[in-house]
């Protein structure tokens, strides 16, 4: 509340042209006899000052970044340097303890295997799902968005049965995907492998 009350700094004015008189010796003089603001004197001077113009409120606002919630990679630099300050306070060219960075990698290594993880999509027991997107293709409904690794982003159709052209060992199920250039089929065995779910 201090803060609102108290006064505000003094406001500059604009002064781009200060008439003044002035004897001769100090500034050149300029005759303007028909001028008004003259008032009879055919002395005018000019003076030119460079002024600074305080303007309360016009501070362009800075985009501040929404901040992610710390996980314990960054929780652990947090500790590291206020423990790196409170050291080098005490005495300058301290080093982290061993202890305290074999911690520390040890945590991105792990973190690190994490993040590999989820980008293959396998869990321990090395069948897909988990933490990977690809989907069971089963589970989709009429209309819903897949991506396939080769071909991209198509719609999912339905799951049918058809005959192959060259075997007569009996109908395959395939998914068929519509795509922008036409419809595809897929074997369901293939399709477990080659797709995903599209998250918008």
């Amino acid at each position: 509340m201090a803060a609102a009350k108290a006064p505000l700094p003094p406001i500059s004015r604009p002064k781009h042209l200060s008439l003044r008189y002035h004897s001769r010796s100090r500034l050149g003089w300029l005759p303007a006899p028909k001028c008004p603001l003259t008032r009879g004197n055919p002395r005018l001077i000019f003076s030119f000052r460079n002024t600074a113009f305080y303007t309360e409120g016009a501070v362009i606002p800075r985009l501040e970044r929404p901040e992610a919630e710390p996980d314990d990679i960054a929780i652990l630099n947090e500790r590291i340097r206020r423990e790196h300050k409170r050291r080098e306070g005490a005495n300058n060219g301290s080093t982290m303890d061993s202890v305290e960075a074999d911690k520390y990698i040890k945590l991105v290594r792990e973190q690190q295997q994490r993040g590999l993880q989820k980008l293959k999509g396998d869990n321990k027991h090395g069948i897909a799902g988990g933490f990977g997107y690809q989907v069971d293709p089963y589970t989709l409904r009429p209309g819903d968005y897949v991506v396939h690794k080769k071909v991209g982003i198509g719609k999912f159709v339905a799951i049918n049965f058809d005959a192959p052209k060259d075997s007569s060992s009996g109908p395959i199920e395939y998914v068929f995907i519509e795509y922008a250039d036409g419809m595809a089929k897929l074997p369901v065995k293939q399709a477990c492998r080659m797709l995903y779910r599209y998250n918008l």
